[in-house]
């Protein structure tokens, strides 16, 4: 039942905000009883701190499999085209979800930034791990540094993100994967 509320309160606040979405509004979209929800959720803090968690882990899982098959230029363009093609299937609604939360909750608690930071450094661990293999296999030139440039993707990502939730659509992400990829890929 708790990974029910969660699911359903991650739903809510990716369509309608975090400062929107009530916990009447969770319990309504679950139906569950005020008891039900109070029992999972003791406070009205857990809720966003189990939206946060929930978010960044669905955001590493729905990319993860095309980062760990990063080998090539061609296996990182496949990553990149995964990325604009949930942007065009997400990002018009809600942008990033972490993106949008990280907006909205850190400026509250402190609680929420060290979540957010967490999901973010999560994120960013396994861009650089898919960019330690695309140089071990020689195609990233020696003289960039994983760490940064995983760090420099997920600024682009972020941002084409919030472009996609503006513009309704993908096309900045895009354009900026496409050049940060030229860009590192012209340093053979």
């Amino acid at each position: 039942m708790r990974e029910g509320i969660v699911a359903a309160a991650a739903e809510l606040v990716f369509k309608s905000g975090a400062r929107e979405t009530s916990l009447d509004d969770v319990r309504h979209h679950v139906g569950a009883s005020k008891s039900q929800l109070y029992h999972y959720c003791a406070d009205k803090d857990e809720v966003p701190q189990a939206v946060i968690e929930f978010q960044g882990s669905r955001v590493i899982a729905e990319q993860q499999a095309e980062l760990a098959a990063v080998n090539s230029w061609e296996r990182l363009l496949a990553w990149r085209n995964k990325l604009v093609l949930l942007a065009e299937a997400y990002g018009k609604i809600g942008g990033c979800p972490m993106g949008s939360l990280a907006n909205e909750l850190a400026p509250y608690r402190q609680s929420h930034r060290t979540a957010l930071t967490a999901g973010f450094q999560a994120g960013a661990g396994e861009i650089e791990r898919a960019l330690l293999a695309l140089q071990a296999c020689g195609a990233l030139s020696a003289k960039f540094d994983p760490k940064s440039l995983s760090l420099l993707f997920l600024s682009t990502i972020q941002g084409g993100l919030l472009f996609a939730k503006l513009n309704g659509s993908a096309e900045a992400l895009a354009k900026g994967l496409d050049q940060l990829i030229a860009l590192i890929r012209n340093q053979e």
